[in-house]
């Protein structure tokens, strides 16, 4: 059936990617068609604008013909834009119910899996998508995420770089198999992918940031304080804690560090679903 790879910035998700449907299998009862057009007209490229919105519109839809399956993962994706992450792996399991062939709804079940901490059937879920979808680069790289907090960093890292084959300008790949070559003390290589990602996206903050912790390993500080200062100059709190607790500015210097609010743990390095 005929679908539309949309990427959620989740993240990323993280906030987690997932993708909606417009589907060829059109509705045959005409109020089924237009209830679900209303809710796709709410999907603004990364989630539905009014999530809550775009559930009833779906539901209305669902209601007219039960056997819509693009209208369940849609469901699915605004009940996940609700954080009702239960409610979306329902709607997920029910689409691929009705479709056994939904590449993008294993995928998003898998997100939502994710969500739920159920990393095991979240791997299977992806696995299942890139059975029927080889190419599906993102599903390859939430799958190395569910690897990666299972600690399995060797078959994270191997579906990072299956995600940068299949699509090399996938930034947040890069920054994710950075992340886990690190995390194997392989600090070249990792700067090599945060180099990459932040070629890609000059914005990415999260990785300025991060490669400012491998070339702090690497026993490279002025290089790691430059990080800091460009991802607090992007906005990310993280690395104005991290200037002001690893760079010894002056005082003229540490005041013109931008406020931001409170970060987290400057030395946690979490893979991403987004940039």
């Amino acid at each position: 059936m005929g679908r539309i790879a949309i990427v959620l910035a989740a993240t990323l998700l993280a906030f987690a990617i997932l993708v909606s449907c417009s589907g060829n299998q059109r509705p045959e009862k005409r109020s089924s068609e237009e209830w679900f057009e209303r809710g796709e007209k709410l999907w603004d490229g990364k989630a539905y604008k009014t999530p809550e919105v775009a559930v009833q519109y779906f539901s209305r839809a669902i209601k007219e013909d039960p056997l819509l399956s693009t209208a369940y993962n849609n469901r699915g994706l605004a009940y996940h834009g609700l954080e009702k992450y239960e409610l979306a792996l329902s709607d997920f399991e029910k689409a691929i119910g009705i479709e056994p062939n939904m590449a993008e709804a294993f995928y998003n079940r898998g997100i939502a899996l994710g969500k739920l901490s159920r990393h095991d059937e979240a791997i299977q879920s992806f696995s299942s998508a890139l059975e029927l979808d080889p190419e599906m680069a993102i599903a390859h790289n939430e799958r190395g995420l569910s690897y990666f907090h299972l600690g399995n960093y060797s078959r994270a890292g191997a579906d990072f770089s299956r995600a940068v084959e299949l699509d090399p300008k996938m930034p947040v790949a890069y920054y994710n198999r950075g992340i886990t070559r690190s995390e194997m003390k392989q600090f070249q290589q990792s700067l090599d992918d945060y180099d990459k990602a932040v070629q890609i996206d000059p914005q990415f903050a999260k990785a300025f940031y991060n490669r400012g912790f491998v070339y702090r390993d690497v026993e490279q500080p002025e290089q790691a304080c430059t990080d800091w200062k460009k991802a607090c100059e992007l906005g990310f709190a993280n690395g104005c804690g991290a200037v002001r607790t690893n760079c010894n500015a002056g005082n003229e210097a540490q005041e013109a560090i931008p406020e931001q609010p409170e970060a987290e743990d400057d030395s946690e390095q979490i893979p991403s679903s987004e940039p």
